[in-house]
């Protein structure tokens, strides 16, 4: 499973939280880097940080409801990736304090699952990932699971790309 986030933030406040409308999805392949199963969601005003959170949530319940034990969950954000998996408990901001609900099920849905959480660096690591986000904020879809691979081109061509690398 990966994971990602997509945002068109602007400054707001104390200028350390940028805003705006955000995306997050995510792409469930089997063992050769062929689709499974994907999904999508979109959220108003957000930061990106909430927004890759809410993607890595909802990647633990499809593994959950698709009964995947065992499974690895990637995502490319460190800061999440640390904060996820209790590498950074103790750091405490204003982005951290807004998606402490979001948090509370990680941990319990990794364990039940043993689903491993791992940072994959490099933005070239998650395209897949990054254009299911990208297509959730461009349609504003709240959140919808995709059985069948999308009828989009770019998305097409990063899947098969990638099952052609693992086959």
């Amino acid at each position: 499973m990966n994971t990602d986030a997509s945002c068109c933030p602007k400054q707001v406040g104390n200028g350390f939280v940028e805003r705006g409308p955000c995306g997050y999805g995510g792409i469930l392949r089997d063992h050769h880097g062929n689709w499974v199963r994907g999904f999508i969601g979109y959220i108003d005003e957000a930061n990106i940080l909430t927004s890759e959170l809410h993607g890595v949530l909802q990647g633990l319940k499809v593994l959950d409801k698709l009964k995947h034990k065992g499974a690895t969950l990637e995502t490319d954000n460190k800061g999440v990736y640390e904060w996820v998996t209790g590498l950074n408990d103790r750091r405490q901001t204003e982005i951290i304090h807004e998606s402490w609900r979001i948090n509370q099920g990680f941990k319990d849905l990794a364990k039940k699952n043993n689903i491993t959480i791992k940072h994959i660096p490099g933005k070239d690591a998650n395209r897949c990932a990054d254009r299911l986000a990208d297509i959730a904020r461009m349609e504003k879809t709240r959140y919808r699971e995709i059985e069948h691979l999308p009828d989009d081109r770019e998305l097409k061509v990063l899947v098969e790309g990638d099952s052609n690398l693992n086959n």
